[in-house]
C-alpha cells in the first residue's frame, strides 16, 4: 500500500536535488505535450511518404523514454530522503498487493490473447472505427516493426509508469504535503494525458482513466510492479491491431525514401 508514510513529506526531503525534481515536473506538466506533438506531426507529415517513417517514430519514442526515465532515477538517487520504495521501485508485499498484482496481471494477459485471436478472425484490411487517424498510423505494419513497437511497448510500460507514476507522484505528495496520495495520483493521471495530447481529445480522456486505473494499482499493491506490466500488455495489443489495417490503404506500400 502506498500512503502518506511511504512518498516525500516534502519538498526538502529532496535536498540538493529539488530543483532538477520541480524542472523534470515542470517539463511533463507544461513542455511533454507540446514535444509529443511536435514529433508525431513530423511522423504523419513524412508517413505519407517514407516507408521507414514508423520505424523513426519508434527510435526517437525510445531514445525520450530512456532519457526521461534516466533524469528521474538520477533524481531520485541524489535526493536525500527519498528512496526507491518513495517511487515505487519495491516487491509488492502483503496480501492485497500480492493479490492485486496477480489479479490486474492476468486480467491484462487475458485481454492482450483475445485481442490476438481476435485478430486472426477478421479481415486483413477492416476498418478500425473507434481509433482515429493519427493512431491508426502509427500502428506496426511489418515483421520489423512489430519487433520494433513490442521494444517500445515495454519501454513504455517500464518508462512512464517509473515517470508517471511512481517519480511523478512522490513530486506531488512533497509540494502538497497536506493532499492524501489520491490526489497526487489523480494530479498524475492529468498530466499523463496532456502528455498523450497528439491522440486527440478522445485519446486524452481514456489515457486519463487508464492512468487513473494503473495509479490506483500502485497504490493498492505499494509497487510498480503491476502497472509497469499491465501497461507494457496494454500496448503491446497494437501489434495485433496493426495486422488488421495492414493493406487498408496505399500508405502501406512499400516506398522509397529516408527520413
Amino acid at each position: 500500500m502506498i500512503d502518506r508514510s511511504v512518498v516525500p513529506g516534502g519538498l526538502p526531503d529532496f535536498g540538493s536535488a529539488t530543483a532538477a525534481a520541480l524542472i523534470i515536473t515542470g517539463y511533463l506538466i507544461v513542455a511533454e505535450p507540446f514535444v509529443g506533438l511536435v514529433l508525431h506531426r513530423r511522423f504523419e507529415a513524412a508517413e505519407r511518404r517514407v516507408d521507414s517513417a514508423r520505424r523513426w517514430l519508434y527510435r526517437r519514442l525510445l531514445i525520450l523514454e530512456w532519457a526521461l526515465a534516466g533524469l528521474c532515477l538520477a533524481t531520485v538517487a541524489l535526493a536525500p530522503a527519498v528512496s526507491r520504495d518513495s517511487v515505487g521501485i519495491r516487491l509488492p508485499t502483503g496480501w492485497p498487493g500480492i493479490l492485486g498484482s496477480v489479479a490486474a496481471i492476468g486480467l491484462a494477459l487475458a485481454v492482450l490473447l483475445a485481442t490476438s485471436r481476435q485478430a486472426t478472425r477478421v479481415p486483413i484490411g477492416a476498418d478500425l472505427p473507434t481509433a482515429g487517424e493519427g493512431v491508426l498510423a502509427m500502428l506496426p505494419r511489418t515483421p520489423v516493426e512489430r519487433r520494433l513497437f513490442a521494444i517500445v511497448s515495454v519501454t513504455a510500460g517500464l518508462c512512464e509508469e517509473l515517470v508517471f507514476r511512481g517519480f511523478l507522484v512522490a513530486v506531488l505528495a512533497a509540494v502538497l504535503p497536506a493532499a492524501p496520495v489520491w490526489v497526487c495520483v489523480v494530479g498524475a493521471a492529468v498530466v499523463f494525458a496532456l502528455a498523450h495530447l497528439y491522440q486527440g481529445a478522445p485519446g486524452v480522456v481514456v489515457t486519463f482513466f487508464v492512468g487513473l486505473a494503473l495509479g490506483g494499482l500502485y497504490i493498492v499493491t505499494g509497487s510498480l510492479l503491476a502497472p509497469v506490466l499491465v501497461h507494457a500488455l496494454i500496448d503491446l495489443r497494437a501489434i495485433s491491431l496493426g495486422r488488421l489495417v495492414v493493406g487498408n490503404t496505399a500508405r502501406d506500400v512499400a516506398r522509397p525514401g529516408r527520413i
